[in-house]
């Protein structure tokens, strides 16, 4: 029962920390019109951050389909949208020059989502494992086993580090 508790905290906590955005670089209308660069729409986002090369944008697409072709297009927001008419969905856009900026990108994005939502996990691992020593009693056992998993939380968290490390020697500007 600790668990399923511990799992929905932190489930609703990263629900909370995750949706960080920052000021994007190009806008969603440049979706259609930019033919110099390549765009990827995804459907479900990965990261609600958005920088030089994500946005998140909204498809919006006619209810009716004119000669079997469904017309949709990329904005900023749903403002002004008749659901009456009109769909609206939030989607999420990568942007790079080539495929390989593609996948470098989304590559990126799921490895900031997973180094965050791991430090998040391993916060809480160590603080509830710290109440569980302070509320152990005397009893070495109990003791003994929760500083154990602070000893692996903060081993799991070096090691995330050290990946970060890894992956900054290869290429400088992976986080950049």
């Amino acid at each position: 029962m600790k668990k399923i508790a511990f799992t929905i905290c932190c489930s609703i906590i990263m629900a909370w920390l995750l949706p960080v955005a920052y000021a994007a670089t190009f806008n969603c209308a440049d979706v259609t019109g930019d033919r110099l660069n390549l765009f990827v729409i995804m459907e479900e986002a990965i990261s609600f951050q958005e920088d030089d090369n994500s946005r998140i944008c909204y498809r919006v697409c006619d209810l009716k389909i004119d000669e079997g072709k469904r017309i949709c297009d990329i904005r900023n927001d749903c403002i002004g949208v008749d659901p009456a008419k009109q769909t609206c969905q939030r989607v999420q856009v990568l942007k790079g020059k080539t495929g390989v900026d593609l996948i470098y990108n989304y590559v990126g994005m799921i490895y900031k989502w997973a180094a965050g939502t791991i430090g998040i996990i391993t916060v809480f691992t160590m603080v509830y494992n710290g109440i569980l020593i302070m509320s152990a009693g005397g009893d070495s056992a109990k003791i003994e086993q929760a500083k154990g998993r602070i000893t692996q939380s903060l081993v799991g968290l070096v090691i995330l580090f050290l990946s970060g490390l890894i992956l900054y020697t290869i290429n400088p500007t992976f986080f950049v």
